[in-house]
C-alpha cells in the first residue's frame, strides 16, 4: 500500500468507490465465505483511486491468511471501460502466454503465471455492459489482478 499511496494513489478506504459498491459488496461476501471454510481471515480492503489520462482508475489491495499462508491481492478497476484490450495485447505486454483464456459473448479472461518471482499470478478481465458475467460478479469494465504469496509476517 505505501506503493500505491507514493505512485500518487488517494486512500478512499473510508468513503469507497461508488462505481465498484456492488462489485465491493459481492467479492466481500464471497471472499469472507471462501476463507471462512479454511479457517483463515481477511482483512478489510484498501481502496485507492486516481485520475490516469482522464479515466478514474481504482485499487484495491486486501489480505488473507489462511493455512499458514498470506495472500495479497492488488486489483486495478477502469470501471466502465468499454474498449477490450484483448488477450492478444496483453500477451504481448506480460511477455508469455495466458495459461487460461476464455473469450466469449464480448467478455475477455486471461490468466497468467506471476509477472515476476514475487507473483503467484496475473490476471486480466474485460466485462462488458450487459455482459450476462456482469449479472454475477456486479461489475463491467476492464480489471487487472495480481496476487502474491508468502508466509504469515509476525507484527
Amino acid at each position: 500500500m505505501a506503493h500505491v499511496t507514493a505512485a500518487g494513489w488517494t486512500d478512499v478506504s473510508e468513503t469507497g468507490i461508488p462505481e465498484l459498491a456492488e462489485f465491493m459488496a459481492f467479492a466481500e461476501e464471497a471472499g469472507q465465505e471462501a476463507v471462512a471454510e479454511l479457517g483463515g481471515a481477511m482483512s478489510a480492503p484498501a481502496l485507492f483511486s486516481k485520475a490516469v489520462a482522464g479515466e478514474n482508475l481504482a485499487i484495491v489491495v486486501t489480505e488473507v491468511v489462511a493455512e499458514g499462508e498470506r495472500v495479497t491481492g492488488c486489483r486495478l478497476f477502469d470501471p466502465g471501460e468499454t474498449r477490450d484490450a484483448g488477450a492478444a495485447t496483453v500477451s504481448a505486454l506480460v511477455g508469455s502466454e495466458p495459461t487460461r483464456l476464455l473469450e466469449r459473448e464480448g467478455n475477455t479472461i486471461a490468466k497468467y503465471d506471476g509477472l515476476d518471482s514475487a507473483h503467484e499470478s496475473f490476471d486480466y478481465f474485460f466485462i462488458p455492459s450487459g455482459s450476462p458475467l456482469e449479472a454475477i460478479v456486479q461489475f463491467n469494465g476492464l480489471a487487472m489482478k495480481i496476487d502474491s504469496t508468502g508466509p504469515v509476517s509476525v507484527q
